[in-house]
Formats: structure tokens, C-alpha cells, sequence
């Protein structure tokens, strides 16, 4: 298996960028919801005119990815296609439905438009940069090159976005100090009042912390700071709450998904929410059931209109709350299938001990091995037990 190359520069405690001000995080909801709404108005009005609708899919997509709001999916591959279907010649449209193809992991579909947009005549760097970024999240592509790049263009324009991209690949890579401090970098670079992007920095490395590098301590201070910057920010309440709930702070992590649970259409913070009150029993047990009921609705919806984008939470969900283990599997496979990267290694393997397979336990495990590795796959591994050579 490949080894995470290590960092150059490790830090023993890296903490959150913190004193930068931005909006009231309830009043940047506002603003958004009112953006958006604009922004729809303005498609409405002029819809053969791309940048009104790639405004109003930037904006969605935010909502969908920070607020949970799934629906916004379903709307912007909609513009996407009408915005193609107005413009076949226009080489931006190609690429702006290539974007949102691989918000919903249709990398297929996202290297097609791509290849499109350049026969159109899109500025070739553009192409091969947007190329590299969906190879990386669907788990292929040449890492160093792609930080050859990204250095490149980080040393012309020493921006925010340019910055976390490099922070991302740094994250692939394994380099995971190096990856942190790159991620700080980008917020210190940041200088626009939204909270959001701040609280995207702090949950991304979050996530690299407790779900890369194995080392949870360190997410808890990153998932709480992203939270008291953006309170609605679903995905990381949902992911602090399974820290505390794994640390024993059941009730902590039930207070901190209720509100969020409540107003977002992602199933997920339903089904943890769900799980945790059926476990704590009593009066709390029927609401419980009654939420991953909801959770399970939300997620057969999702998986049939986005398949792709869902089918890894989604397997969590069934081979837990869901208490269906072969459509659990199921669902893995096709991930995998779909991005063979070592989170998505890292599930199936851990479906297929949940449910005593041990050969293909195995033949997932040396399948795995072949490839880049995280410590928090490695650990996965660990569990398989031994295997008879192959």
C-alpha cells in the first residue's frame, strides 16, 4: 500500500484561524435566501444570458452544500441543461454543467462536458485544472503534478481559492500538517465579510483530521469553530455530534442536532438524531424511530435522483439506523465503483466485516492495499484479521 508522504513541517497543535469578523451568521442565511431569490428572478427574466444562471447555481449550490437543502440539486442541473440546451456553442456552459455534474459525483458526465467545453475552444488551463480536480475526487490522477500546478498558480495569485485548492491536494496527498497549515493560509487570505467560507476552511480540516489522519482530538476544536462561525452548517454539526456521541456526550451531541435536524432536508442529521434518542430509550425511543423513518424516506429520494452524490452516506445510513446491511453493501460497491478512494475502501471493507464476509473482507482489504492509504483506512484494515495468501 502506498504511504502518505509526511509532512515537512509537523504541528503539534494546529488551532483555528479565529478573530477574523463577518456577518451575523443568521443574517448571512438571509442574505443568501435573498440572493438566491434574486438571482432567480434574474434567470427568469433573461434565461438565454449564462451569467445569470451560473449566478443563481453558485448560490444554490452553497445552500445545498452548507444548509443541507438537497432540493437545490435537482434545480441546478436543471439551469445547467437549459443553460447548454440555449448555448451548445458556448463553451462556459460545458463548463458550468461540468461543475455541477461533479458536485453530484458524475464524474463521467463532468469529464464529457470538459472535453467539450475545450473543443469549444475553453482556455485549455482551465480544462486541465478542472480535469485534475475531478480525478482527485473520484480518486485517480497524478497528486504531484497536480501540486506543480497549484504551486504555480498559487505564486501569480495568492488568493483564497487558489489557496484551498492547494490545501486539498496537499490533503490527498497524505501531507496532512503541510495540508493544515495550506488551509490556514486560505483563510488568512480570505477578505470578504461571509462567514461561510471560514467555516468551510474550519470543517475541512476537521474532516482531514478525524477522517484521514485518525486523530479526532484534533477535528473536535476545527467542527466547533465552524459551527459557532456558522451555526447552520449541517454537515459539521452532524459530524461533532458523532464525536461527542463516540466520547459519551450523548445528550451534548442530541442538543447539538436537534435545530439543525429540524429545517434541513439532508437526511443525515435525521438519522443521527434518530439513532441517538431510540439508544437513549424511553420516551425519547418512539421520536427516534419516527426520525429515522423520515431519515430513510429522505435518503430512498436522494438515491434515486442522485445516486452518486448520495450512495456513500447512504450506506452508512443502512448498514445503521436503516438496519437494511445488504442494501448497505449494495451502495458501498457502487461507490467504490464510482471513486475508488480510501474512504471509499475504508466503508465497504468495514460493511463486509459488519457482516461476517471475511473473503471479501479480504479480497476488499488487498484491493485496498494496492492503492493510496490514510491512517484511518489503515486502521480499517486492522479489523479484517488475517487473510490466506493470495
Amino acid at each position: 500500500m502506498a504511504t502518505p508522504e509526511p509532512s515537512a513541517t509537523p504541528a503539534a497543535a494546529p488551532a483555528p484561524v479565529l478573530g477574523k469578523r463577518t456577518t451575523d451568521p443568521a443574517l448571512a442565511v438571509s442574505n443568501l435566501a435573498a440572493q438566491v431569490e434574486g438571482a432567480r428572478q434574474a434567470y427568469a427574466a433573461r434565461p438565454d444570458q449564462l451569467p445569470f444562471g451560473k449566478r443563481l447555481i453558485d448560490l444554490e449550490l452553497v445552500q445545498a452544500q452548507l444548509l443541507g437543502m438537497t432540493s437545490r440539486y435537482d434545480d441546478m442541473l436543471r439551469v445547467a441543461d437549459e443553460l447548454v440546451a440555449r448555448a451548445p456553442d458556448d463553451a462556459r456552459a460545458y463548463l458550468l454543467r461540468a461543475h455541477v455534474r461533479s458536485a453530484v459525483h458524475r464524474f463521467a458526465d463532468a469529464r464529457a462536458d470538459l472535453g467539450t467545453a475545450r473543443e469549444k475552444g475553453a482556455d485549455a488551463d482551465v480544462v486541465e485544472a478542472r480535469l485534475a480536480s475531478a480525478a482527485m475526487a473520484a480518486g485517480e490522477g497524478d497528486l504531484e503534478a497536480m501540486l506543480r500546478a497549484a504551486d504555480a498558480r498559487v505564486a501569480i495569485h495568492h488568493d483564497y481559492e487558489l489557496l484551498a485548492d492547494r490545501a486539498s491536494i496537499l490533503m490527498t496527498m497524505g501531507r496532512y500538517d503541510d495540508a493544515d497549515a495550506a488551509f490556514a493560509a486560505a483563510a488568512e487570505s480570505y477578505h470578504d465579510v461571509s462567514p461561510m467560507a471560514l467555516a468551510w476552511v474550519d470543517f475541512q480540516r476537521g474532516m482531514m483530521w478525524a477522517e484521514r489522519a485518525n486523530r479526532p482530538e484534533r477535528a473536535r476544536p476545527f467542527y466547533e469553530a465552524a459551527i459557532a462561525r456558522f451555526p447552520r452548517y449541517v454537515v459539521a454539526n452532524v459530524h461533532l455530534a458523532e464525536l461527542y456521541a463516540e466520547g459519551g456526550e450523548r445528550d451534548r451531541a442530541i442538543a447539538l442536532l436537534e435545530p439543525v435536524a429540524a429545517v434541513a432536508e439532508d437526511p443525515e442529521p435525521k438519522a443521527l438524531l434518530g439513532e441517538l434518542l431510540v439508544a437513549r430509550g424511553g420516551a425519547d425511543a418512539e421520536r427516534g424511530h419516527a426520525l429515522v423513518a423520515a431519515a430513510r424516506a429522505g435518503y430512498d429520494a436522494l438515491l434515486a435522483a442522485h445516486p452518486e452524490a448520495f450512495a456513500d452516506h447512504g450506506a452508512e445510513f443502512f448498514a445503521g439506523p436503516g438496519e437494511d446491511l445488504p442494501r448497505a453493501r449494495e451502495l458501498a460497491a457502487k461507490n467504490l465503483a464510482l471513486r475508488p478512494t480510501p474512504r471509499a475502501y475504508g466503508l465497504a471493507v468495514r460493511l463486509a466485516v459488519q457482516a461476517g464476509d471475511h473473503e471479501q473482507a479480504c479480497a476488499l482489504a488487498d484491493a485496498a492495499r494496492r492503492g493510496r492509504s490514510t491512517p484511518n483506512l489503515e486502521a480499517t484494515l486492522g479489523t479484517v484479521g488475517s487473510c490466506a495468501p493470495r
